[in-house]
């Protein structure tokens, strides 16, 4: 039996080129993957606090710092700045200046949160979807 010497180190000096690149590409991934999910968690939260501040007839800008906190809280790795309310026409609206940086690899993810809900609107919204939503369950036992 003959053993092709040209072709012995050929999987080592492979291997030495493909794992850190396999490595970087996993890790980045998850590090964005945390990221994102930052961002969903924080969206959610601040949808979900409107509505009910939207219920109790409360301020938005009087929670403000409670809202902050709270982010900061939530999230992983992100940082939050220029939390900023707007109050107009029943409209309510949070905007927020979402990123985060690793300095190792000098990977900087940047994001915007904009949520807007309208005060009369929303309250329609729920209650004509939950008519539908009973409809829908009365044609389903029906069955």
């Amino acid at each position: 039996m003959r053993i092709n010497n040209k072709l012995k180190g050929s999987i080592t000096v492979e291997m030495c080129i493909v794992f850190p690149i396999i490595v970087f590409v996993i890790f980045v991934l998850s590090i964005a993957s945390v990221y994102y999910s930052d961002v969903v968690s924080a969206r959610a939260y601040l949808e979900k606090k409107i509505v009910r501040n939207l219920e109790e007839n409360k301020d938005i800008k009087d929670i403000e710092n409670e809202i902050y906190n709270e982010l900061q809280s939530l999230t992983i790795i992100a940082d939050f700045k220029n939390l900023k309310f707007y109050e107009a026409n029943n409209e309510v609206r949070i905007n927020v200046d979402i990123s985060s940086k690793i300095d190792l690899l000098n990977i900087k993810f940047n994001n915007t949160i904009d949520v807007k809900i309208y005060e009369e609107d929303n309250r329609s919204y729920v209650v004509k979807n939950k008519v539908v939503f009973d409809n829908l369950q009365d044609v389903g036992e029906r069955k």
